[in-house]
């Protein structure tokens, strides 16, 4: 799918665009998941951390929005839904992300999908809202975009335990942050393996269901 970069304003090319829909008092909400997909498999992907756990309130810090003026309570409502799905939600975000055991004067591949997943997303936001068919005459659309990378490398965490020794985990996902204009931005970025795919999609599924009125 085509987007255009809001910081290079050039055409690009996303990977995967999957739509999931729900109506909720005469208005359609719209989780679109813009995917970077990855097949290399032979550099792990290392996620690292610091000691810092939250579930946060604030919706930004879990997907970006499109839309202008959103019904009262309708932000909040998606957030306190996508807490309670596991394959969405989780207390550690990774401080950054790097592909491991390559060539040093290589890029960081782990670090430009995420990049490019995020570029994707933006993207999408700076499209603005998008209508969808089977939506009602006049009937108002609000987007959530959640910028994923799907891989087929290993994935692992790496954090430090009390004797301040790196324990290396094998993951099925993580979630990174990247940030953005210096320090005042910082967005989320799902990274999930090709096997994990399944369980987030149910989950995204089942949150537009319970959403949907």
């Amino acid at each position: 799918m085509v987007y255009v970069d809001v910081d290079s304003e050039k055409p690009r090319e996303g990977d995967v665009f999957a739509v999931y829909h729900w109506m909720s008092e005469g208005a359609g909400f719209f989780v679109e998941v813009t995917a970077e997909c990855k097949s290399r498999k032979d550099h792990p992907w290392v996620a690292f951390y610091d000691d810092r756990r939250m579930l946060p309130e604030h919706a930004p810090l879990w997907f970006l929005q499109a839309g202008r003026e959103w019904p009262q309570g309708a932000v909040e409502r998606i957030v306190e839904a996508w807490k309670t799905f596991d394959g969405l939600a989780t207390d550690r975000v990774a401080t950054h992300v790097v592909s491991a055991l390559g060539n040093d004067n290589k890029r960081n591949e782990a670090h430009d999908a995420v990049n490019q997943a995020l570029s994707f997303a933006r993207g999408r936001v700076g499209h603005g809202t998008t209508r969808y068919v089977g939506m009602p005459p006049g009937a108002r659309s609000y987007n959530v975009v959640m910028p994923l990378v799907v891989t087929q490398a290993p994935l692992f965490t790496c954090e430090l335990d009390d004797k301040g020794e790196a324990i290396l985990t094998s993951a099925d996902g993580f979630d990174v942050w990247l940030q953005r204009g210096g320090k005042q931005w910082r967005n989320r970025v799902y990274v999930r393996s090709e096997e994990s795919l399944g369980t987030m999609a149910d989950d995204l599924n089942n949150l537009a269901v319970r959403l949907n009125q």
